[in-house]
């Protein structure tokens, strides 16, 4: 995995790029980088499976390329495992990790 960031200021930090996906992305918290085919309802059906664990969105920010999107997920709380297998179940998933900084 690629990560490129940047700081503004003296202590505004931003992760501008992964994998070649341009976002704007304050690296803290609990983050899902969920990568998919760039299809319609892929952003609901995160949302409904999310819901379904009691998973709350904080913030949520999407690149794109001609065929795929990159999201990444902010969560107030823990994602756990059983969620994250079954957001790697949805047809358009091409991969889902996840990170607590």
């Amino acid at each position: 995995m690629s990560i490129c960031s940047t700081i503004f200021a003296e202590d505004v930090q931003r992760i501008v790029d992964i994998n070649g996906f341009d976002l704007d992305i304050e690296p803290k918290g609990n983050l899902i980088i969920y990568k998919n085919t760039d299809v319609p309802g892929v952003i609901g059906q995160i949302g409904t499976t999310l819901a379904k664990h009691d998973v709350n969105i904080a913030d949520f920010r999407l690149g794109r390329n001609s065929n795929q999107a990159l999201a990444v997920i902010i969560t107030d709380s823990d994602v756990g495992k059983s969620t994250l297998k079954e957001l790697s179940e949805l047809d358009a998933c091409i991969s889902v990790n996840y990170a607590r900084l």
